[in-house]
C-alpha cells in the first residue's frame, strides 16, 4: 500500500505542466510542482526557462499580446494613411474639375476662333473671286467694301487678352499636380511599407497560433495525465477501503482474543471456587485435605503458569496487533492526505489550464478578426490606389494638351 501510495507523486503531470519532474522541495524547484507555494503564499507552477504547459500558455499569450498590439498599432497607421489618400483624392478630383473646366473653356474658345477664320478665308476667297470678276462696277465694290467693313472679331483684343490670361492662371493651378502626385507616391510607399509589416505580424500570429495549438496538445496530455492520477486515486481509495476493512478484521481477531482472556479469567474463578471446597473438605479430614492442599496448589501452580503463559502470548499478540494496525493505519492516513491533496492540487492546476485555453481562443478569434479587417483595409488601399493612378494618367494627359495648346 506505501508502494502504490508514493506513486502518487504525479511527477509525469508536474513535468508536463509546471515543467520540472517535483522531487525536489519547493524552496530549491525553480518551476514549482503540485503543492508549491512562493513567498506570498500563491501557487508556484512554471516561470522563466521552465518547459511546462503552464510556461508555454504564458508565453503564446504574452506573443499573442504582443501580436495584437502591433496589429492595433498597424491599424491606427493604416487609418492615418487612409486618411491622407483620401485629401490627396479630394486634392487630385479639385485638380482634375478645374483642368476640365479651364479645357472645355479653351476648347470652346478654339473651336469659336476656328469657326472665325474658317468665316474670313472664306470672306476672303469670295472677295478675291469678286476682283477678279471681269465687269465688277464701282457700287458693286463698293456695297462689298462697307460689308466687309462692318464685320467685327468675334471678340475684341482686351477680352482674347483677357481670355488667355485666365488659361494661363488655369494651368499655373494646376502647377500643384506634381506636389500632389509626390505626396500620393510617398502615402503609397508608407501603405506599401505598412501592408508588409501588416503581412510579418500576421505570420507571427500565425506562428503564435501554432504554438497555442501545441500548448493544447500539451493540455490534453495533461487531461489524460489527470484522468489517469484520478484512476490512481480511486484505486487508493479502494485499497484504503480494503485496508479498514482488514482493520475491522484484526479488530475482531482481537476482540476474539479479549474473550478467551476473559474466559480463561472465569476458569481461574472456577479454580478458586474448586480450591475453597477442598479447603472445606481437608476440615474434616486431614489427610484428604492435605491430599486435596497438595493437588490444589499443584492446580494452582498450573492455573497460575498457565495464566501468566497466555496473559503473557495474548498480551504480546494484541500489542503486536496494535501496533501494526496502527502503522498501516497511520501510512493509509497519510496516503490518503496526500492523495487528497494532489487530486486538488492537479484539479487547480487543470482549471488553471482551462482558463489559459479559453483565453487562447479568445486571442485567436480577436485575432481572426483583426486579419480579416486587415486584408479589407488592405483591399480598400489597392483599390483607392489603382484610382489613383487613373487621376495621375488623367492629370498628365490634360497637362500634355494644355503643352501641346500653349
Amino acid at each position: 500500500l506505501n508502494a502504490r501510495a508514493q506513486r502518487l507523486d504525479m511527477k509525469k503531470i508536474n513535468e508536463k505542466v509546471c515543467g520540472s519532474l517535483g522531487d525536489a522541495p519547493c524552496g530549491e524547484s525553480p518551476c514549482g510542482g503540485a503543492g508549491c507555494r512562493d513567498d506570498e503564499g500563491n501557487r508556484h507552477c512554471g516561470g522563466l526557462n521552465c518547459g511546462g504547459a503552464v510556461a508555454a500558455a504564458d508565453g503564446a499569450l504574452e506573443r499573442a499580446r504582443h501580436a495584437e498590439k502591433e496589429l492595433s498599432e498597424a491599424m491606427g497607421e493604416m487609418q492615418g494613411l487612409f486618411t491622407k489618400v483620401a485629401e490627396a483624392k479630394s486634392q487630385a478630383e479639385e485638380a482634375k474639375g478645374k483642368a476640365k473646366a479651364a479645357l472645355d473653356k479653351a476648347t470652346a474658345t478654339k473651336n469659336k476662333v476656328e469657326r472665325s477664320n474658317n468665316n474670313l478665308r472664306d470672306l476672303i476667297k469670295q472677295i478675291r473671286g469678286f476682283l477678279t470678276q471681269e465687269g465688277a462696277d464701282p457700287d458693286s465694290i463698293e456695297a462689298v467694301a462697307n460689308h466687309v467693313l462692318q464685320l467685327s472679331i468675334p471678340a475684341s483684343p482686351l477680352q482674347i487678352r483677357h481670355l488667355a490670361d485666365e488659361i494661363k492662371d488655369r494651368v499655373r493651378s494646376l502647377s500643384n499636380v506634381d506636389a500632389i502626385l509626390q505626396q500620393t507616391q510617398d502615402d503609397v510607399r508608407k501603405a506599401e511599407k505598412l501592408l508588409l509589416d501588416a503581412k510579418r505580424a500576421r505570420h507571427r500570429s500565425e506562428g503564435v497560433k501554432t504554438t497555442a495549438e501545441t500548448v493544447k496538445q500539451a493540455l490534453v496530455d495533461a487531461r489524460t495525465a489527470q484522468a489517469s492520477a484520478e484512476k490512481a486515486i480511486a484505486k487508493a481509495k479502494a485499497d484504503i477501503g480494503e485496508t479498514e476493512s482488514r482493520l475491522a478484521q484484526i479488530r475482531s481477531e482481537a476482540s476474539d482474543g479479549e474473550r478467551n482472556l476473559d474466559d480463561a479469567v472465569v476458569r481461574l474463578g472456577t479454580l478458586e471456587q474448586e480450591i475453597n471446597v477442598l479447603k472445606t473438605k481437608r476440615a474434616n479430614n486431614s489427610m484428604a485435605a492435605a491430599r486435596a492442599e497438595e493437588t490444589a496448589t499443584m492446580a494452582r501452580d498450573k492455573a497460575n503458569e498457565a495464566k501468566q503463559i497466555l496473559d503473557g502470548q495474548l498480551t504480546d499478540k494484541y500489542n503486536e496487533v496494535q501496533q501494526r494496525v496502527d502503522t498501516k493505519a497511520k501510512a493509509v492516513h497519510g496516503a490518503k492526505n496526500k492523495a487528497e491533496g494532489l487530486r486538488e492540487e492537479a484539479k487547480k492546476l487543470l482549471k488553471d489550464a482551462q482558463n489559459k485555453l479559453q483565453k487562447l481562443a479568445e486571442l485567436e478569434t480577436n485575432y481572426e478578426d483583426n486579419r480579416r479587417r486587415l486584408e479589407g483595409k488592405a483591399r480598400q488601399l489597392d483599390g483607392l490606389e489603382d484610382k489613383m493612378r487613373d487621376i495621375l494618367k488623367d492629370i498628365n494627359k490634360q497637362i500634355q494638351i494644355y503643352n501641346t495648346c500653349q
